[in-house]
């Protein structure tokens, strides 16, 4: 402004007289763009990135945010909300100081059971999950079914019959049931002598 105006940089000043100028800048902010827990996906106007992330924005402009639900291997972390209580994906407006704007998510594991042999009985878990998920540290009561259950491998143990898992990681569950099988059988009497 002043003697130059526009926005184009570098300019030439012609020095046939005083000449006062003046460069204008925008005032930036930095502002995080996190996870809770860290190192989850983020859309950051249409860009992803992983969590955390740093930009410096003007104060005043707008840009989107945005997350969902994601699934790691057997950890589950569904979305729960944005610091800011925003929706999943929404416009911010750059405030006039740096700022934070979270999403957090609730972690999940996944259960799975499995009978040995296949169709030899079957487990019945409490509470049930429609999907194998359950919140982090949920208390699973598992039940095997029938009578010739054995005993538990994977992540129980033993032969007591329910038994409690604690979902603080993914967990695999068998429980094993025996294959012998009530045998008859039918002598003729005509090879013995009685």
């Amino acid at each position: 402004s002043g003697d130059l105006t526009g926005t184009a940089n570098p300019q030439n000043v012609i020095m046939n007289g005083p000449r006062s100028v003046t460069a204008n800048y925008t005032s930036t902010n930095s502002i995080t763009v996190t996870t809770n827990p860290l190192g989850r996906s983020i859309v950051v106007d249409g860009t992803p990135y992983l969590a955390p992330q740093v930009f410096n924005w003007a104060q005043g402009s707008q840009h989107t945010i945005a997350t969902s639900t994601q699934t790691v291997g057997g950890v589950r972390y569904v979305f729960s909300n944005w610091s800011d209580a925003g929706a999943s994906s929404h416009t911010i407006t750059a405030p006039a100081t740096s700022a934070t704007y979270t999403a957090n998510f609730t972690i999940q594991h996944l259960l799975t059971t499995t009978v040995s042999p296949n169709g030899a009985g079957a487990i019945s878990a409490n509470p049930s999950s429609g999907d194998g998920f359950y919140n982090a540290g949920t208390s699973v009561q598992l039940t095997a079914s029938a009578s010739q259950f054995l005993n538990w491998s994977g992540d129980l143990n033993g032969t007591v019959n329910p038994q409690t898992v604690i979902m603080s990681i993914p967990r695999t569950v068998t429980a094993n049931y025996s294959t012998g099988q009530a045998c008859t059988y039918t002598v003729p009497l005509s090879t013995y002598n009685i």
